[in-house]
């Protein structure tokens, strides 16, 4: 076990089924209606991407327990999953970081704080072919919560996409995978949204199967947004970093801290109040 500072932000996890070896529901990042079954949302529901303390009136600090499911996300569209089978290592990060293992997409990490929500990093030992360490939020509430490592060639096909800036996949740089939503009750995702400074050498948007990278692209119907090749610590599973974005068909803008480590992929939904 590893203990260092940081501050948790209020996330909310996502759902996976993992009854089956390939999880074909719709995920949220599809503007599905049913349960959250992609990343967690930084920030928390009906709340804006803002840090918060760490321990939000959730009890004590170092005696929870954190359990849940690890998958791998199939491809660039993040939209189906599959149950990993191989063995790895998880970091908890609340008011400190907490570090246990894994094997055959079941985790149980103990010691943990009892807050409302952590940054979870996921590294794979086994069967690490094609698979990036990956961040994501975690709720702290749940009784159980679904992480998902992203894949590598997934990221190529992205930037595979770039035209203004031309890309490669940098392997001293993060790759952040964000999906922008309302900050209501029930979140939706959000078009016409633009990340307008980020650590990155350049942001694509979703714009339905293909990624674009051109001059004043927005988010569209996935809300979708991926900062490429951004600057980030060394140090797993890293540091905040700021993006700043505007959405002016609902009249807002904003900023969030995102976690992201150099080498590894970070994947969360932000709502946008």
């Amino acid at each position: 076990m590893s203990r260092s500072g940081a501050v948790a932000v209020f996330l909310v996890a996502g759902v996976f089924a993992a009854c089956s070896s390939t999880n074909e529901r719709k995920p949220y990042l599809g503007g599905g209606t049913d349960a959250f079954s992609g990343p967690g949302l930084v920030g928390g529901k009906g709340r804006s991407g803002s840090t918060s303390t760490p321990d939000g009136g959730s009890g004590p600090v170092g005696n929870g327990t954190l359990t849940g499911t690890v998958a791998v996300y199939q491809d660039s569209t993040f939209s189906t999953v599959q149950t990993f089978t191989g063995s790895g290592n998880i970091t908890v990060r609340g008011t400190h970081d907490v570090t246990g293992t894994f094997v055959g997409g079941q985790f149980t990490v103990n010691g943990v704080d009892r807050v409302a929500s952590f940054w979870v990093g996921l590294e794979a030992t086994t069967q690490t072919t094609d698979l990036l360490p990956t961040i994501s939020p975690a709720d702290g509430t749940a009784t159980s919560v679904a992480l998902a490592f992203g894949r590598k060639s997934a990221i190529l096909d992205i930037l595979a996409s770039a035209v203004r800036v031309p890309q490669e996949l940098e392997s001293d740089k993060a790759q952040i995978f964000l999906g922008f939503v309302s900050s209501s009750a029930t979140p939706t995702p959000l078009a016409g949204v633009q990340i307008t400074q980020s650590p990155g050498k350049d942001v694509l948007y979703d714009a339905g199967g293909i990624y674009t990278d051109a001059d004043q692209a927005t988010t569209q119907a996935r809300g979708i947004a991926f900062i490429a090749n951004a600057t980030a610590s060394a140090q797993f599973p890293g540091s905040n970093v700021v993006v700043t974005y505007q959405a002016p068909r609902i009249g807002k803008s904003g900023s969030v801290q995102i976690l992201a480590s150099a080498g590894a992929f970070t994947i969360a939904l932000v709502p946008v109040n």
